[in-house]
């Protein structure tokens, strides 16, 4: 079986662990991502070592070259700072939600790079219909499908706030209702590029390109507002600003067109709720008008505590450890991960995490700007848009649901060096 084989299997295997939930082994909140890429793992360092690190493989690297320097840096400092603030040895294993990430994008990027048209098709297909199976299971928790808050709860307190009648919130797969929130901001971008891709090779989405279009955008938003994230709200709100500062005004179009359109639907939408949901808008503007009280002023503490840590320069340089932080800190982290980052692993592994979205954005410009710009555009609002959401929760350290953004990453960045020179665009 050639390798490229095993990381299309890993790959399907991949994004249908999203469905199944997690098991708690030893503390650790662990799934069937989890142990396939510990599997696929040793497959791919004989991959890339039989590869000579030419070619595409080597900008692949390239990209996620930070990323890797840091795990391999962090996981003999995180053991050394275990011994030196802990009283008892606490291995450095959060480390691993980010080589299972790298192992992931890596796997199905040469899939998509290596692999025929066909399979190329079949998984993008896979992956339009494992996307909308995502969104189906929250519109069936806002319906009132128990069995499916059941399954996916995180706490038992999780499951309660699904089931209320007047302030529910949903968390699809994900299990909790901010994650589910974040996670959706990535799939309302990767969705517009899925079918954008998808109406390049089949008739069926070049017909229907706009409606598949308009019904994506709206079970998202609908997950969204089940959720009663503010920090998604917020987010999805920036992300459609930037993605018309990015796409509209490079396009010429007047704001003559595109504000009155945005109106309409923004009027749409408030109408519907306001006419059908009365009770969630209610409770969303309360969510709102206590921003302060319950979100924004808890995690200040939290920064608080976590940067109180950092006493000594070589502390600030490298942080003083996950496991110190939640000792002595906030027992269950930051919940604004770039401070959270920051406490743990000091301005160096800040800098080396934060160059890998940088560096995916310069590699998606330089690879699909002229020949596919839509392309460049919805990567780039999915990437910040998951950066600006996890200045209020988590996305490199979100266990449950963050490898489908690297799976997405993954394809686009196989795709980009397999077709670099396709040109398409969605209005022509």
């Amino acid at each position: 079986m050639k390798l490229v084989t095993v990381f299309s299997i890993s790959s399907y295997i991949l994004l249908f662990s999203l469905f199944l939930p997690k098991l708690s082994i030893g503390g650790l909140q662990l799934g069937a991502d989890d142990f396939s890429s510990l599997l696929l793992f040793p497959f791919l360092v004989f991959y890339l070592l039989v590869s000579s690190l030419k070619g595409r493989d080597a900008r692949l690297l390239l990209v996620v070259s930070p990323m890797i320097i840091f795990v391999l840096i962090f996981i003999p400092i995180g053991a050394f700072q275990s011994f030196q603030y802990m009283p008892s040895f606490k291995a450095p294993t959060e480390l691993w939600q980010f080589l299972k990430r790298l192992i992931i994008f890596l796997s199905t990027a040469i899939f998509m790079s290596r692999s025929c048209e066909k399979s190329k098709n079949q998984f993008l297909s896979f992956t339009f219909l494992t996307t909308l199976l995502l969104l189906l299971v929250g519109l069936l928790q806002i319906l009132g499908s128990d069995f499916l808050v059941d399954i996916y709860a995180r706490t038992e307190r999780q499951g309660e706030l699904a089931s209320q009648d007047n302030a529910q919130r949903i968390f699809g797969v994900a299990g909790h209702s901010i994650a589910w929130g974040g996670l959706l901001i990535f799939i309302n971008f990767s969705l517009f590029c899925i079918i954008h891709e998808l109406s390049k090779r089949f008739k069926f989405f070049r017909r229907w390109l706009y409606i598949i279009f308009i019904i994506s955008t709206a079970f998202v938003a609908i997950n969204v507002i089940g959720s009663g994230s503010r920090s998604s709200m917020i987010t999805l709100a920036f992300c459609y600003l930037l993605l018309y500062l990015l796409t509209f005004t490079k396009l010429g179009l007047t704001n003559v067109f595109i504000l009155p359109t945005l109106c309409i639907t923004v009027g749409g939408v408030g109408y519907v709720m306001y006419s059908f949901f009365s009770d969630r808008l209610d409770f969303l503007i309360y969510r709102f008008s206590h921003l302060s009280e319950s979100g924004v002023g808890g995690r200040s503490e939290q920064i608080i505590i976590g940067l109180n840590l950092l006493k000594e320069p070589y502390e600030i340089m490298l942080g003083v450890s996950s496991a110190y932080q939640r000792f002595v800190g906030v027992p269950y982290s930051i919940e604004s991960e770039p401070f959270n980052i920051f406490t743990n692993y000091g301005l160096i592994g800040f800098i080396l995490v934060y160059s890998t979205p940088l560096l995916f954005i310069m590699f998606f410009y330089k690879h699909y700007r002229r020949d596919d710009y839509f392309l460049f555009v919805w990567l780039t609002c999915a990437i910040i848009g998951s950066l600006v959401f996890s200045l209020g929760y988590f996305y490199f350290a979100e266990v449950v649901v963050g490898s489908y953004s690297w799976i997405i990453l993954g394809i686009f960045s196989g795709l980009a060096l397999r077709n670099k020179k396709r040109s398409f665009s969605i209005g022509s």
